[in-house]
């Protein structure tokens, strides 16, 4: 796919290969999290409908129903613990499978559950920092974004 048509809060295929035991690894549906500045790369969630390991690395988003029919049968879970940046020429488009169309899908995820996967994946990346820290990191954040609201504002 060209990296121009990725769109971050859409879910595509991802080839996750070569990549190192334990690693998320095949070809799987993912979560557009995040367009880098190159715009040639992109940060991805893995998705599943293996629900081995829910509470630990995986949360249920339940169905999609954007997904093509034989997908969106069954309920998705995010895979938070395996966030990882990919290039463009990793992903490959949904598309339709019901016959006569074979046209490609575009598959977004509404706005409440990636706020829910935004939020899981900055607890996760700050899982081994301690409390007081962690809420020092989060309260920096939160004064700068109320600063460039602010600003923008203005």
């Amino acid at each position: 796919m060209k990296a121009s048509d990725i769109r971050t809060g859409h879910i595509y295929y991802v080839d996750y290969e070569p990549v190192k035991i334990p690693e998320f690894n095949g070809v799987h549906l993912s979560l557009v999290m995040k367009k880098n500045n190159d715009k040639q790369t992109f940060v991805v969630m893995p998705l599943t409908s293996s629900s081995n390991g829910k509470g630990i690395n995986k949360v249920n988003i339940g169905k999609i129903a954007a997904l093509p029919q034989e997908l969106k049968k069954k309920d998705t879970y995010a895979v938070f613990n395996q966030v990882r940046t990919v290039n463009a020429s990793r992903f490959i488009a949904v598309k339709c499978s019901s016959k006569g169309s074979g046209g490609r899908l575009s598959v977004a995820v509404n706005n409440s559950i990636m706020l829910k996967l935004y939020g899981l994946l900055m607890t996760d990346v700050l899982y081994n920092v301690i409390q007081d820290d962690k809420i020092s990191i989060l309260k920096q954040i939160y004064d700068n974004e109320r600063f460039n609201k602010a600003r923008d504002l203005a």
